[in-house]
Order: C-alpha cells, then structure tokens, then sequence
C-alpha cells in the first residue's frame, strides 16, 4: 500500500484476522492482487472483482505519485497457484490478466513533498482514491467461475443521521502477511464520516490493505454474498513513530485517541454514480442513485459543513437519548465547529452516561483546553481528566503530550518539560515533543537547550514546516534576525499558506524598524488566517508605532472578538484607546474587564488600576506576590509595561522611559508589549522611528 504521507496505526483490540483461502464460489475467490508497474517503480495493492469484466481498486495502487490516464496498465490475479508477480512470495495465484482504467476519483498525491498539496489530499482522497478498470478476460464470468461482489451504497448522511455504526468485515493482502491467502479482520465497524473526507473504520488494516473492500459482515438478503460498503485507503501514523513501529501497534479497543487514529475508507456513494453504468444492473443500485447525487458527505470542496453534520448527529442523539458514543461524536463535530462550550456539554452528558468514557475524557480536556476558563478552572479540570486517564494508559504517549501542553498553558513549566521528556523516552523521533519542549526551554531562558531540540525536531524531519516557525520565533526571540528570517522562508517555501511564517517574518521586521515592511508580511498572513488573533494584535501594534489609531483600534478590537479568552490582547486594545484620546470608553472597557471574573486576579488588577479602582502600589505588591520566580518575572514585565504605559498617557514622560526601559532590558522580544515598549523609548528618547528596512532586513 503506498499509504499517505501520515501512514499507520494498525488497530485496536487484539490482532483476530483470519486467513482466508482464494477458492472459486467463495467471497474470496473474487479478490486478488493488483500490481501496477512503469519499470521504475511497482505498486502493488488489493483489487475485487464487481463484474464478470471489471475490478476495482485504489488510484494509488495503480498511479503510485503520478496521474493515471487511460494508456495505463496494471495485472490482476486472483485463486491459489504458481503465477505471479516476480517479486518474492508474489507467484501464489492461479490466473491473471491485463487490467485497463475506465473511470477514477480526483485523487492528489498525499506523498507530495507541497505541503499544501498534502493538505488537500487529506480533505479529498477519503471521496476520491479510487479506480475502475476493465479486463481483458473476464474472471468473474460463468466461463472462469470467480465471480463478483456487489456494491452497497450508503449515504453519509442517511448513515449519520441513523446512528448506525455497520458491522463489517474487512479483506485484503497486508503485507505483514504472506500472500498464500487473504486476511480477513471478521470483527470491525464502520463508524462513517469524522474527518475532512472519507469514512472512518476500526478494521485493522495495513499497508497491502489498500483497495480491498470493506463488506457488511452479513447479507442483507440470504443466500447472497455480502456486499461492498467501501474500499479501504488510508491509515494514521502516530507521531514520532517509523511506520514499521506504527503498523506493529495493536492499540487498546478502549484507547482514548480511538475517534482520532480510526482509518479512512472511499465509501462506496462516493462512486456508484460513476461507475454503475459499467456494471451489471442491480435495481438496489439503481434506486439509490435515483434518489442521491454523488457522496461526498460534509466536505465542501476545501470546507466542512459543520452545522449539517450536528444537524444530523442530533436525530440520532434524539432516537437514541442513552448512546455515550453518539454523544461523544455530537461533541466532536461541536468541538471542530468551535462550538466549546456545547462540545464540553455533550462530553460531560457522555461522562454521566459512561462514568470514566476514555475518549470522552480526552475530548473533555482538549475543550476545556480551548475554553480555557479561568474562574470555572478549565485548566485544572482538564490536568485532573488526563491524569485519570494517564493512570490507566500508563504508556500512552499521546497522553502525556496532551497534558504537557495544557501544563504548559497552565505556566506549570517544569512539570510540563518533564511529561515532554516522558514523551520522548517512549517516542524519540516525535519532532512535535521536541518542539513543545523547545519552548518550554525558550521561556525558562535554558537558550543552549532550547536551541538543541528544535535542531533536532528539523533534523528528524526536515521538511516540516512548523518546525521551522518554531525555531524562526526562538531566533527572533534571541535578537537572530536573519538566521529566523531564514526559517520562516523555508517555511514558506514547503508551505507557501503558511501565515505563522508570514507573521513571524513580520514581527522580525517589526523589531528591526521596518514598520511598513511588518505590515505587509502581516497583510500576508492575514489572506491565509483573517481571523488569526495573534496576526491582528501584531499588525495593531505596527499602526500603533506608526501612529495610526484607527487602524490599531481595528485590529485590536478584531482581535479580541477573535480571541476573548486572552486578556493580554484586550488590555493593549483599551490601552491603545486611551493613547488615541478615547479616555471615557477605555475607561470603561477597563472596568468591564476588572469585574470579569473568568480571569485571575492579576490581569484583573492591572484593569482595576487604569479603572482607578486600586494605585500603583498595589500592583507592585501584586507583581512580587507570584508563586514562582518565573510568575513574579512575568508579573514584573507586565508591571512595569503597563504603569509606563498610564505614565505615558498621563504626560509623565521620566516615569515612562524607567519603567518602559525596565520592559527593553528584559530582551523578552517574543510579547508584542516588549515591540510597543521599545518604540515609546526610542521616542521619549527623541530617536525617530524610520519605516525604511534595516540594512541586514530581508524584503517579503
């Protein structure tokens, strides 16, 4: 199988396949080998029978990276014998012949070294990686006796909106096993569509899997075979695992990442409509396609149509109120709607209906995560619901990465650094631990250490581009302008949509005087991310600099819609507000937020001393009270940038240049407070800020 570029993880449960002689009258004797071969490189994959004169297959076993067309070629066996391919163990069939294609999916190489390109395989193969082709002899007929299964069109959302999750079974050739027969996982189900495309399945399924079919586990009618529900394409690989570990890995049938490692399969709506006309009638098929155009479920070419899939998930949630899973499914879709709050509703009814739901207290912890709301304590909650859950999946690496990254959020910097090097003893090549860790070790100021795993996480894989938006942030965080310059261009190079990269470029730019320059590469991130909050403040606060309040106030304010769980960005929009002479609605915006109890206490007090609420010296007394050195670092950064800041508005310029110097020397240039600081300086100080590049600046 040449699985996609995030290959596999092999299932759940125990390993109960079953070999499965290739004998005429049986099930099994329609389904063979597909070789495809341009004499450079050979695919090989699972084919069936759906004609006397037809076999079915996925694109990719027989285009490989390329396109198919119709000159191409590829050999289908089938039956137990001598003949075969003539690589080792392939001669073990009894008969084969030429195949030709006759129709095929819009499929995209999901191995394309664009990472854009990637991105898209995965929003459309799950519809798309599929083939028909056409035989010279025709095995399934009278005359050759192998028959041919029949195809079962199901509609993802009549599926969805059912609640049914298939029992099936599912055939193939995996490579993890000889070709003496075929394998048969007897025991699997279809749970439909979770992801960008496609429907998700537990059959346990490797590479070699690829274009068997996925059957119902029983006829639907007696005496007949039972029938195709979709073809197997695609599997998920677990991060930092080579894909001989992944297909090794026989995952718990509870495991919490159930929802997320399930594999993919090309329903069979996705293409009865295309090649029914090529098969035997069958007034089943042709009632379908009567009433149903082609499948594609809730994708929309590069977007997912939420609302529809929750629409759905709610009939059935309603005919079947007590079903922990549909409940749990409902929360997903929630949750990749951006709807938290009713995402971590279902996950909590699901808890009530399952107490202890694995995979409902992983998703619970993820919202709350998102949510993050300090006065309900999302943090702690979330923290509490992966320990629980660690406690039982002692090994799960999955796990441990997800609490560290909520400890991380949660400012528990050690304990988090210490689950990412849990992580890495149990997967050393995850490049995502590497990272995570990196950053822990930027904020701690542990430079050396820092710098030497996010090397790494690009060595182990060089072509990623987020790795190199990481360490882009830490060199630019370090005053290494052009080596982070460098970085985000070779992220933009994989991945020319990249607005991480844009943005970071512009914040280097921002740093080195080239205020124009910044917001164009901001403008740049913003096509590819408009509703990104961290773009929006950085680009307010280059037309702060610049002195344009009207547009910082825009982006400010569109920031804060796009993100209202972030203080930090509502705190500069009031600011700025008041800077720009508009003293009575900062004033209030300020007191707002200090009665805002969904945040601790110390954003808050800097609120309640712009409202006028508390002086100077309590916010000093607050700044030294922080629990942990870094804590009362952080709280003295904020301190001294926010009373310069109210210094400043306030016309008294010797207190804001001591307390906004006291900002610079910090070098913490990573906070958009520290680019708005080191400007005011450079004014107060009467050093003109040019919108001309710095000398070394490279241009967007």
């Amino acid at each position: 199988m040449a699985a996609p570029h995030n290959a596999s993880a092999a299932g759940f449960g125990d390993d109960d396949r079953l070999a499965k002689a290739r004998e005429k009258g049986t099930i099994y004797g329609a389904i063979g080998l597909v070789v495809h071969s341009d004499n450079i490189e050979t695919e090989a994959g699972t084919g069936f029978l759906v004609s006397p004169c037809h076999v079915m297959t996925a694109y990719h076993v027989v285009a490989g990276k390329r396109k198919i067309t119709e000159r191409d070629t590829a050999t289908f066996y089938v039956g137990e014998g001598d003949e075969g391919p003539a690589y080792s163990g392939g001669r073990r069939y009894a008969e084969s012949t030429t195949a030709h294609p006759v129709v095929w999916g819009n499929f995209i190489d999901g191995e394309s070294d664009v990472v854009a390109q990637r991105v898209k395989a995965v929003q459309s193969n799950g519809w798309n990686d599929w083939v028909l082709l056409r035989l010279d002899r025709c095995l399934g007929d009278a005359e050759h006796g192998w028959g041919y299964l029949r195809l079962e069109p199901i509609a993802t959302r009549d599926l969805t909106r059912a609640g049914e999750t298939p029992e099936a079974i599912a055939v193939g050739l995996p490579k993890d096993k000889d070709e003496d027969a075929l394998t048969e996982d007897p025991s699997c189900r279809i749970v439909g569509q979770m992801y960008e495309s496609g429907w998700q399945h537990d059959c346990l399924t490797l590479p070699g899997n690829s274009g068997g079919p996925i059957l119902e586990r029983k006829p639907a009618t007696a005496g007949e075979w039972p029938r195709v529900l979709g073809i197997t394409v695609s599997l998920i690989l677990l991060d930092g695992m080579d894909p001989e570990e992944a297909e090794a890995a026989m995952l718990s049938a509870d495991d919490p990442s159930y929802f997320t490692l399930l594999s993919t399969a090309v329903p069979v709506s996705a293409f009865i409509n295309k090649v029914a006309q090529y098969l035997p009638q069958d007034p089943e098929v042709a009632a379908y396609i009567a009433k149903h155009g082609l499948d594609t479920g809730y994708s929309r070419g590069e977007d997912i149509d939420f609302d529809a899939s929750i629409a759905d998930l709610d009939q059935a949630v309603k005919a079947k109120p007590r079903d922990p899973e549909l409940r749990l499914r409902h929360g997903l879709w929630q949750a990749a709607a951006n709807n938290t709050d009713a995402a971590i509703d279902d996950y909590t009814k699901a808890l009530e209906l399952a107490p202890g739901y694995p995979a409902a207290l992983l998703s619970r912890s993820q919202s709350l995560s998102d949510r993050d709301d300090n006065a309900k304590h999302d943090l702690d909650t979330a923290i509490a619901d992966l320990t629980a859950l660690i406690g039982r999946f002692k090994d799960s690496a999955e796990l441990i990465m997800n609490r560290g990254y909520i400890l991380t959020r949660d400012r528990r910097y050690d304990e988090a650094a210490t689950d990412f090097t849990d992580v890495l003893r149990l997967r050393p090549k995850s490049s995502g631990a590497l990272r995570a860790r990196a950053g822990i070790y930027a904020d701690l100021k542990r430079y050396d250490q820092a710098a030497e795993d996010y090397d790494r996480a690009i060595d182990l894989e060089p072509d990623l581009p987020i790795s190199y938006i990481a360490r882009g942030n830490f060199r630019s965080q370090l005053g290494r302008d052009a080596e982070a310059i460098a970085d985000f261009d070779r992220a933009i190079e994989l991945y020319p949509s990249a607005a991480e990269a844009y943005s970071g470029r512009a914040y280097v730019l921002l740093q080195q005087g080239n205020l124009k320059g910044a917001v164009k590469s901001f403008d740049q991130a913003l096509k590819f991310n408009e509703k990104a909050s961290y773009v929006l403040g950085g680009r307010a606060s280059a037309y702060q600099i610049l002195g344009d309040h009207d547009a910082a106030i825009r982006d400010y304010r569109a920031a804060v819609e796009n993100d209202p769980g972030e203080p930090f960005i509502q705190l500069l929009y009031f600011v700025e507000q008041a800077r720009a002479g508009k003293t009575d609605e900062a004033k209030q915006n300020f007191a707002t937020f200090a009665a805002d109890t969904r945040f601790d206490d110390w954003p808050r007090a800097l609120a309640q001393f712009f409202a006028g609420t508390v002086d100077a010296a309590a916010i000093e007394k607050l700044a030294e009270a922080g629990e942990t050195d870094f804590e009362r670092k952080a709280r003295a950064f904020d301190r001294d940038f926010y009373l310069g800041q109210a210094a400043l508005i306030a016309g008294n310029n010797g207190e804001a240049q001591k307390r906004l110097g006291a900002v610079v020397a910090t070098e913490d240039r990573q906070y958009i407070e520290y680019n708005i600081a080191a400007a005011d300086v450079a004014k107060l100080k009467g050093i003109a800020q040019t919108s001309a590049p710095a000398a070394n600046t490279t241009q967007n």
